[in-house]
């Protein structure tokens, strides 16, 4: 039987930021679809959206989610300042924040990058030592 799910169980959609949607759903796709899919998906703003809309049980998403469509958490993980990586951890610490709307996968998913990118002790056993 297919069931609705109820929106006022979870977050308030209002206090989550656009780019924390379009990163949830690009990891989601990585877990569960394809790359291809996923291009396929943000060629339609519409279908996109609703994408969003389902999978993360949301009524109303942010009013400029449609500017930040083609984000790519990943290009910004490979940029050289910190400065510019620091802006993707507001939206993770979202993801992390807020199991019960994006799902344990993707939490799971994002913690491991949290480690990666932005912890300092592993971040430092990650380097490699020279002599």
């Amino acid at each position: 039987m297919n069931e609705k799910k109820s929106y006022s169980s979870l977050p308030d959609p209002e206090k989550i930021n656009a780019r924390t949607y379009i990163i949830a759903t690009q990891i989601y796709y990585e877990l569960y679809r394809s790359k291809q899919e996923y291009l396929e998906l943000k060629q339609s703003i519409a279908k996109y959206l609703e994408i969003i809309k389902q999978l993360f049980r949301v009524a109303n998403l942010p009013d400029n989610i449609h500017k930040h469509k083609n984000f790519d958490y990943k290009e910004v993980l490979k940029e050289i300042t910190e400065t510019r990586k620091g802006q993707l951890r507001r939206q993770f610490e979202q993801i992390v924040n807020n199991p019960s709307m994006f799902g344990e996968k993707i939490v799971q998913q994002v913690e491991d990058l949290l480690k990666k990118h932005f912890d300092k002790n592993s971040q430092k056993s990650q380097k490699k030592k020279y002599p």
